[in-house]
């Protein structure tokens, strides 16, 4: 979860380097925020939680947690297979996996 944070705010990041104007949409349609500087600090903070949690002890599984963490495990890595494939149809139809749409405003 933490690499994926971080893969997405280096693409914050160069929207806003580029001065583009993109809705994050990262509430839902809760709000419609342009991806700003506070944008970035917040999920700079939260890659910063990641941290911790990632380097915690771990704890030894019984065998019944040994399914469980196969399971998660396992759903894991079909969810990394689908961005890989969501990431590869994005390729196809815009040319680049960082095209972002831009709204032209008349």
């Amino acid at each position: 979860a933490g690499l994926l944070l971080v893969a997405f705010t280096v693409v914050l990041a160069r929207v806003v380097r580029d001065g583009r104007r993109v809705s994050c949409g990262c509430f839902g349609s809760a709000t419609d925020e342009p991806v700003s500087r506070a944008t970035l600090a917040r999920n700079v903070a939260l890659i910063g939680l990641c941290v911790p949690a990632a380097s915690a002890p771990r704890a030894w599984f019984g065998a019944g947690d040994t399914v469980a963490a196969s399971l998660v495990t396992a759903g894991g890595l079909v969810c990394v297979g689908l961005l890989i494939s969501a990431l590869v149809q994005m390729k196809a139809a815009t040319g680049s996996v960082f095209a972002l749409p831009v709204r032209r405003e008349v």
